[in-house]
C-alpha cells in the first residue's frame, strides 16, 4: 500500500500595526498594579536618557512605586525601577535639572543641601551606580535659597550652570557660572554683574555660541528682555539682536538643525509683535516670520523638544493650541502649524515640566498629570510616536555601514555621494556632523546607541549604530 502524503503550506501575512503617534506605550511600564498611589507620588521635574536607555529622573517625589526614592532615581527603559542605582538616603530637597557627561557620570542640581547625607549645596555629580562623586570639588557651593534650574555640558567638559542664584563658593555669580570638570569655578567665563533675574535656559549652539532665557530684563548692565546669546567667554554677543525682547519669561529654548531658535514661554509679544508664548527666531536674534503659530497657547509653555525630522514637541498648561484642544502636549511641524497626526486625545490632566525623546522618537513626558487621555499615569509616561524622516528616503541598497558596533572609526560604503552625516544621541541631540564619505570620527562618543541620518541630494537614510 502507498501512502501519499499532502502537505498543506498555509501562507500568513503578517501586519504590523503601527501605534497611533500621541497614544499612550504601554509597554513602558510605571505602574504595575494598575493602583493609584504607583507611579511618582509627586512632581517630576526634569528627565535625561542615559546612552543604554535608561532614564535618569529628578523632581519633588519621595516615592516611586512605594520604593522610597527621594528626589532623584533611576528608570530601566521599560519604566521600571533600576535597583542597582543607589542612591541611598536621596537629597533632602527637589532637584530641578540633570545632565549626563560623556563618561556617564551623572550631574543634578536643584535645591538640595544634602545628598544620602552628605553636605552638597544644590549641585552634585554622581557615579554610574548613583553613588556620590567625590572627584567633583565645589566647596561651599551655592548660598542658602538659591536654585540651580539648568545645567548643560560643554565639549570640552566644562558646565554652565543657570537659575536664581547669587554666589557660588563665597563668589558673586548672578544666575549664571561656568564650572571646570572637577567642580572649580571658570573664572575665564567673563560674565560680569551677570543677570538680575532667573534664568529658566540654556542650549549651546553648534558653534559654542550660548543662548540664555529666562526671566531677566538685562545682563552686565545692557537691557536684554528674556534672552541673549553669549559668546564662549561669557560675554555679550552683540550680533544677536533681538530688539525689544520678550513681554514675560522664556522657559524653554530649542534650536533647530537649520539653526533657527524655538522659544517658548510665558510672553505674549516678541520685540513688540504679538507672539502668544512661542516664536521662532533667526540666527540673529530676529522673528522668523515663516513661522507660523496663528493665536499660539493659551497657557505657559514649559518644555519643547526638536525631533530629527525638526518638527517641534510642546508641552506645558496650555489646555489650545492656536484654537485646537490638546491638553499639555502637541507637536508642530517645522513651521509652527499644528501637526494633526500627533493625536494625543484628551492628553494630560495637569501640567508637563519635561519631554524626552528617545532615539526611536518615542516621548517620554514627566511632570504633575495622574493621567494621560484616561489612563492612570502618575507623574511620567512614555508616548508613541512615529518620528518620520522628514524628508524622502533615498534608495541606496548598497549603502553599508561598518564596523558595529563601532570603537573609534565608521566606515560608509555608498555608491552614492554623500551630502551630510547626522549623528544623533538617545535624546534626539546633534552631537556629531561630518560631511566626509567614507569615514566618520565617533571615538569622542560615549557608550551606547545613536542614530545617523545620511543626506544625499535632499534625500535622507536613517542607520543606527551603537558605539562601545
Amino acid at each position: 500500500m502507498k501512502y501519499i502524503l499532502t502537505f498543506c503550506i498555509t501562507t500568513f501575512f503578517v501586519f504590523v500595526i503601527r501605534a497611533q503617534s500621541g497614544s499612550i506605550d504601554s509597554s513602558f511600564n510605571t505602574s504595575d498594579t494598575g493602583l493609584a498611589n504607583q507611579g511618582f507620588s509627586f512632581v517630576v521635574n526634569d528627565m535625561t536618557i542615559q546612552s543604554d536607555g535608561k532614564i535618569i529622573v529628578g523632581g519633588s517625589f519621595s516615592n516611586f512605586n512605594g520604593t522610597t526614592t527621594n528626589y532623584i532615581t533611576r528608570l530601566n527603559s521599560d519604566g521600571t525601577l533600576d535597583t542597582t542605582f543607589n542612591i541611598g538616603t536621596g537629597a533632602n530637597n527637589p532637584i530641578y535639572c540633570t545632565a549626563i557627561q560623556s563618561d556617564g557620570k551623572i550631574l543634578i542640581g536643584g535645591l538640595f543641601t544634602l545628598l544620602n547625607g552628605t553636605s552638597v549645596n544644590r549641585i552634585a555629580r554622581l557615579n554610574t551606580d548613583g553613588t556620590i562623586d567625590n572627584t567633583f570639588t565645589i566647596g561651599t557651593g551655592f548660598s542658602l535659597n538659591d536654585d540651580l534650574r539648568v545645567m548643560v555640558i560643554q565639549n570640552d567638559g566644562k558646565i554652565i550652570v543657570g537659575g536664581d542664584f547669587t554666589l557660588f563658593n563665597g563668589s558673586i555669580r548672578n544666575r549664571i557660572l561656568r564650572l571646570n570638570p572637577n567642580g572649580s569655578l571658570d573664572n575665564t567665563f567673563n560674565i560680569g554683574n551677570g543677570f538680575n533675574n532667573t534664568v529658566h535656559d540654556i542650549k549651546i549652539q553648534n558653534d559654542g555660541k550660548i543662548i540664555v532665557g529666562g526671566n531677566f530684563t538685562s545682563f552686565n548692565g545692557t537691557t536684554r528682555n528674556r534672552i541673549i546669546r553669549l559668546n564662549q567667554n561669557g560675554t555679550n554677543d552683540t550680533s544677536f539682536n533681538p530688539g525689544l525682547g520678550a513681554s514675560s519669561e522664556i522657559r524653554t529654548i530649542s534650536v533647530q538643525n537649520n539653526g533657527k531658535i524655538i522659544i517658548a514661554g510665558n510672553f505674549t509679544s516678541f520685540d513688540g509683535v504679538v507672539k502668544n508664548k512661542i516664536t521662532r527666531l533667526n540666527s540673529d536674534g530676529t522673528v522668523d516670520g515663516d513661522f507660523s503659530t496663528g493665536n499660539g497657547f493659551d497657557n505657559i509653555v514649559y518644555c519643547s523638544s526638536i525631533q530629527i525630522d525638526d518638527k517641534i514637541v510642546i508641552s506645558g498648561n496650555f489646555n489650545f493650541f492656536n484654537g485646537i484642544n490638546t491638553n499639555r502636549i502637541v507637536r508642530l511641524n517645522s513651521d509652527g502649524s499644528f501637526d494633526s497626526t500627533f493625536n494625543v486625545g484628551n492628553g494630560a490632566n495637569d501640567y508637563i515640566l519635561a519631554t524626552s525623546i528617545q532615539n526611536d522618537g518615542k516621548i517620554i513626558i514627566g511632570g504633575a498629570f495622574t493621567s494621560y487621555n484616561g489612563t492612570l499615569k502618575n507623574r511620567i509616561a512614555r508616548i508613541n510616536n512615529d518620528q518620520s524622516l522628514g524628508t524622502e528616503l533615498f534608495e541606496n541598497k548598497g549603502l553599508i555601514v561598518y564596523p558595529n558596533p563601532v570603537s573609534n572609526f565608521l566606515n560608509i560604503d555608498t555608491n552614492k555621494k554623500i551630502d551630510l552625516i547626522s549623528v544623533y544621541n538617545l535624546q534626539g541631540q546633534l552631537v556629531l556632523e561630518s560631511k566626509n564619505n567614507e569615514k566618520i570620527n565617533v571615538e569622542s562618543l560615549t557608550s551606547g546607541q545613536y542614530t545617523m541620518k545620511i543626506i544625499s541630494e535632499n534625500k535622507t537614510q536613517i542607520k543606527k549604530f551603537i558605539k562601545f
